[in-house]
């Protein structure tokens, strides 16, 4: 059970990867969900514009989440009695993983 941050180009490369090498029949994994930033406007008054992350994870039909803050204390409660990863996988996230995070994955967290 991995569950992916990113946010940047670079990161969504990595995330479609990942992703793809979880659909062979033999893969002992799964991607059971995305951590990116919350969309961003483009303009004054424009519409939100997801993360490239978040692109991805949309296209791909992925769960995700966008806190303000990973420190947001629901939004950790949601990672811990409902998403329940077993790995997190970092690339290019952008905000600083508190301590309770770090903690919920078994195997720990992988910054790539």
């Amino acid at each position: 059970r991995i569950l992916f941050l990113g946010t940047p180009e670079v990161a969504a490369t990595s995330l479609k990867s990942i992703y793809e090498q979880s659909q062979h029949p033999d893969s002992q994994y799964e991607v059971v969900g995305v951590v990116t930033q919350p969309p961003k406007r483009r303009k004054r008054r424009g519409k939100e514009i997801p993360s490239p992350v978040g692109l991805v994870a949309e296209e791909l039909g992925i769960y995700s989440l966008c806190p303000e803050k990973a420190r947001d204390a629901e939004f950790l409660d949601e990672l811990e009695n409902e998403v329940k990863p077993d790995l997190c996988i970092t690339a290019a996230y952008g905000q600083y993983l508190p301590k309770r995070f770090l903690a919920l994955p078994k195997f720990g967290t992988l910054n790539i």
